[in-house]
């Protein structure tokens, strides 16, 4: 149990990682999103990042944290940001639009808000978001 959770909320802080890795856009800019829009897309990466940097900055700054720790900040981190991640997934371009859809999937599993996405589906839509994310952010 205590690997499985670990392994889970790993994975969810690689996946904070690689959302923010090359994270772009200066904000929220008020226009109206549609599907497949990187712009869109890279500004909300860059606010999921800041978000998962102030969500897990403390519990993965503590020597002591708990498997507690790690849940409680993985919950509140999708539960704080779920309109956000609902967001991207509906403005992500078309080449990782069914990627961006298996991470946000991982991402409520792994909070508890739905079932859990096998690493092994989801590690590869994360290489193909993070490529994608290297060359257009």
């Amino acid at each position: 149990m205590r690997t499985t959770i670990v392994r889970a909320t790993g994975c969810l802080l690689g996946i904070v990682m690689i959302l923010g890795l090359s994270a772009c856009g200066d904000g929220g800019s008020g226009e109206t999103t549609t599907a497949g829009d990187s712009k869109r897309y890279c500004e909300l990466v860059a606010q999921l990042q800041e978000a998962g940097n102030e969500a897990y900055g403390e519990v993965s700054a503590d020597p002591n944290a708990t498997e507690e720790d790690y849940i409680a900040a993985s919950k509140d981190f999708y539960e704080s940001n779920q309109e956000t991640f609902d967001e991207l997934a509906q403005v992500a371009p078309a080449e990782i639009n069914d990627d961006v859809q298996t991470l946000v999937d991982s991402i409520r599993g792994q909070a508890g808000h739905g079932p859990e996405i096998p690493t092994d589906e989801a590690s590869p839509a994360e290489a193909r978001i993070q490529t994608y994310e290297s060359e257009n952010c």
